[in-house]
């Protein structure tokens, strides 16, 4: 190839092949212009809010009592958790049965895979986003900007009852624990009322505290009186004179004192041995109604938390009808094919130029 191009023999090649290429982007930007009033015109709406913390559901703040810090907006896993909602298959099932969007995508509901094309249109138009402030931002775009902020809104508020049921469904698993606890410890208190009852009949043991102190006194009295009774029977039985019946009264006193202190002896022994025994079970049975006490008043306050409304998502703002289409950009459309077209023509008219100094025979038959 004897012929090179520089750059004024370029201009010269774009002059020569001027009124094709003045033509070729004129009809491709008739054509754009064309085709961009025909495309509909789309309006997109926004809502933006934050996570709320769930802490805000907690007996301990919302009753106090506790010693957790309270946390009004959500951290990291919080966020994670709207935006794993957001975009659930559940919300958008909810979004196209509510706004009926099988006819307004001009999708027949029994057709085959219909279910996939009106997900696959609606995801084209829905978007979520996390903003570089920790704010997550919902899009939604349509020809109809009055349904545009209406779903993305009612999506806002679907998110928020998604994570609302999350938080009751965590209530109600510590409520759960809670009634087993309960059911638990009133199926042992039953047990240990029983065993109770038969060990204190068994020992004759009703009041420990009481009983002890009251056998305690009587040995000591008792034991005390036995030694006056004796010491008494030695004198009336060495003193002369002593009438009979008055000794044999004294000598039945003695005898009686000391059956009863072998009575107190033997009732002491027995109170004793079932005193650790009965001792045991009496802490463990009032123990037991402590932690009956503390679940029956953990379960009103779940029960109490469980009823109140505790937000998952707190509004910054909420979506209005666009009152500016968001796309198309025709002025960029018409634009954009205008200079491809140009550009486009100037690659052609040049390889043309190129390939008309070129031997086809040479280069075929590499000659």
């Amino acid at each position: 190839m004897d012929r090179k191009f520089d750059l004024l023999g370029l201009f010269q090649t774009l002059y020569r092949w001027r009124t094709y290429i003045i033509g070729l982007c004129i009809a491709a930007g008739l054509g754009s212009i064309v085709i961009t009033l025909l495309m509909p015109n789309y309006y997109q709406a926004a809502t933006t809010f934050l996570a709320a913390s769930p802490d805000q559901s907690k007996p301990e703040i919302l009753f106090g009592g506790g010693t957790i810090e309270s946390e009004y907006y959500g951290n990291k896993n919080d966020i994670d958790r709207l935006l794993t909602l957001a975009e659930s298959k559940e919300l958008v099932q909810f979004l196209v049965d509510s706004f009926n969007l099988y006819e307004h995508y001009d999708i027949k509901p029994d057709a085959a895979r219909a279910e996939f094309k009106v997900e696959r249109q609606f995801a084209k138009h829905y978007e979520v986003l996390k903003t570089k402030r920790d704010a997550i931002e919902l899009r939604f775009e349509d020809t109809n900007p009055e349904l545009a902020a209406k779903l993305v809104n009612s999506a806002r508020d679907y998110i928020d009852l998604l994570g609302q049921r999350l938080i009751r469904n965590t209530q109600e698993k510590a409520l759960e624990a809670y009634r087993y606890n309960l059911a638990r410890n009133s199926e042992r208190l039953r047990e240990l009322s029983d065993s109770l009852m038969l060990y204190r009949q068994r020992y004759g043991i009703f009041s420990i505290n009481a009983q002890l102190e009251a056998l305690t006194t009587q040995l000591s009295e008792t034991k005390n009186k036995l030694a006056r009774s004796r010491a008494r029977l030695e004198i009336l039985e060495s003193a002369p004179g002593i009438e009979p019946d008055t000794v044999a009264y004294v000598r039945a006193e003695v005898a009686g004192l000391d059956r009863a202190l072998e009575d107190l002896k033997d009732e002491l022994t027995t109170f004793n041995n079932g005193l650790t025994l009965v001792e045991t079970l009496d802490n463990e049975y009032k123990q037991t109604q402590r932690n009956i006490t503390y679940d029956q008043e953990r379960m009103k306050r779940w029960t109490a938390t469980k009823t109140t409304r505790t937000p998952a998502v707190l509004l910054i703002e909420e979506a209005r009808v666009p009152e500016v289409k968001s796309r198309p950009r025709r002025s960029i459309i018409v634009v954009v094919s205008v200079a491809v077209a140009f550009l486009l023509a100037v690659i052609g008219v040049l390889l043309f130029e190129l390939s008309r100094d070129l031997n086809w025979k040479e280069v075929v038959h590499g000659k």
